[in-house]
């Protein structure tokens, strides 16, 4: 659903374990995490206040792929992005995109969002723009009537799963990258 392959969910143990018997071998897990959106208060702090002077912050429905990839794995869903670019330049400060769950969510009676592709230029890390960026797409996701957002990373992706807790995201699952032996 969200921002990484997830493998083989552990919800799958008949999978994992025939790919384990024929030579495969783990070599990472996916964190998938939820994040329930009713309850959205994003806390608004003074270096958010700070940037609102300074930074605005955008969407784009159905954006055309970039990619022959992107082309291939996305392009068939309804997908929005949302940037955040300097008030005085223009100068990008970060991108994410999501897309509708809606083919999965359904049985979940949750409209759903995956998050994927949250990307904040290195020279612009560590700043506040993801949190910045990622509170006023989930308020606008909220507005359109999206309940929950689901994002993946790998377990080891310390910066990642920081962030997602500090915005309020629970782990629901895991699984595993494999790889064909050598």
């Amino acid at each position: 659903g969200g921002s990484e392959l997830p493998g083989v969910l552990d919800s799958d143990p008949v999978l994992g374990d025939a790919c384990r018997r024929n030579a495969y071998r783990e070599i990472d897990r996916v964190m998938i995490m939820r994040r329930n959106l009713s309850d959205l208060r994003m806390a608004v702090t003074r270096e958010q206040r700070q940037l609102r002077r300074t930074v605005a912050s955008g969407e784009i429905y159905c954006p055309p792929p970039a990619n022959w990839w992107e082309a291939c794995t996305t392009s068939a869903f309804e997908r929005l992005d949302f940037y955040l670019q300097t008030i005085d330049t223009g100068q990008l400060l970060g991108k994410v995109s999501f897309w509708d769950m809606e083919p999965i969510s359904t049985g979940w009676g949750i409209p759903t969002a995956g998050m994927f592709d949250l990307d904040v230029p290195a020279d612009a890390r560590r700043k506040g723009f993801a949190t910045f960026l990622l509170g006023e797409a989930f308020t606008r996701l909220k507005n359109r009537g999206i309940v929950m957002v689901e994002a993946q990373t790998m377990q080891g992706n310390s910066p990642a799963l920081a962030m997602y807790s500090k915005l309020g995201f629970e782990t629901i699952g895991y699984g595993e990258v494999f790889r064909k032996g050598d």
